[in-house]
């Protein structure tokens, strides 16, 4: 992954994502394949790709959440949100923990705004 993590092109649009304490957590705590499938699910949504995969709307919350799917088999989701061009990334959860988090950031979304 440390390859990887090397070859990102610093004037890629990494700069509009920010990554919670929760994904961070996630992050060090994954193998070095989940590591890189979070990696890869990054550099597709920092070039502009959306596909059903990359870019699902999650009904059921007050705001408007996104859901990316990590790796398919695994059930990861990747959950954000986007405010004009920054992409928030909230949670990396188990298809299961989908709802409880979505209302965590509905929760924290209302206290920021």
């Amino acid at each position: 992954v440390d390859e990887e993590e090397a070859e990102i092109d610093s004037s890629s649009c990494w700069s509009h994502f920010h990554i919670s304490s929760h994904a961070v957590k996630f992050l060090k705590r994954a193998d070095s394949k989940y590591k890189s499938f979070f990696i890869r699910r990054m550099k597709q949504l920092a070039g502009g790709e959306r596909s059903r995969i990359l870019k699902k709307r999650l009904s059921g919350s007050k705001s408007t959440i996104w859901e990316t799917y990590l790796e398919q088999k695994s059930g990861f989701r990747l959950l954000w949100t986007e405010q004009g061009e920054r992409i928030t990334i909230w949670f990396v959860c188990p298809h299961q923990r989908v709802s409880r988090c979505m209302r965590l950031i509905d929760s924290a979304m209302r206290r920021s705004y």
